[in-house]
């Protein structure tokens, strides 16, 4: 069976997806079922990278470098898209540079 994302040819590589929490816990055992499934329907590998600590901040800030090709995406615990309004943070979590178009 063939599916739609292998007609445009995306994904062609794996996809990263960033995890603000740690390993075995709540949020990584159900990313990690809806990463074996998602490969399964993309036919390319969905791959978990734990990044805990710092109140998940590490995974909007690594996704905030990746390149903006839709590979890379992360989990992120809501409270790091308060932080530009309650603390000096001298990045934004809600600037991805994606442009709308």
């Amino acid at each position: 069976m063939a599916n739609a994302q292998s007609d445009r040819g995306y994904p062609d590589r794996p996809i990263r997806i960033l995890l603000g929490f740690p390993p075995g816990g709540s949020t990584d055992v159900p990313m990690r079922v809806l990463a074996a499934n998602a490969a399964g329907i993309l036919g390319q590998p969905a791959v978990i990278e734990n990044k805990p600590g710092a109140a998940g901040v590490l995974p909007a800030q690594m996704l905030q470098s990746a390149k903006p090709d839709g590979y890379t995406i992360a989990v992120i615990p809501q409270g790091v898209f308060r932080l530009p309004y309650t603390t000096g943070i001298n990045w934004n979590p809600l600037d991805l540079g994606y442009t709308s178009g």
